[in-house]
């Protein structure tokens, strides 16, 4: 492996194992909790953009 994404790898390697044990992932246990929180979640990032759009306007 490159040195450098080698380095990159185990210095986010604490972060990534804390979102992995994040709860969310425990909720979403099956397809409908899934398309639930995906449902929401786009509505969530859309708005999000949107305002984003216009305060860069």
């Amino acid at each position: 492996m490159n040195p450098a994404i080698k380095k990159l790898s185990e210095s986010i390697a604490p972060l990534r194992q804390e979102l992995l044990n994040h709860p969310l992932y425990l909720s979403l246990n099956s397809k409908k909790s899934l398309r639930i929180f995906m449902e929401q979640h786009v509505y969530a990032v859309w708005d999000f953009m949107s305002l984003l759009k216009s305060l860069q306007r």
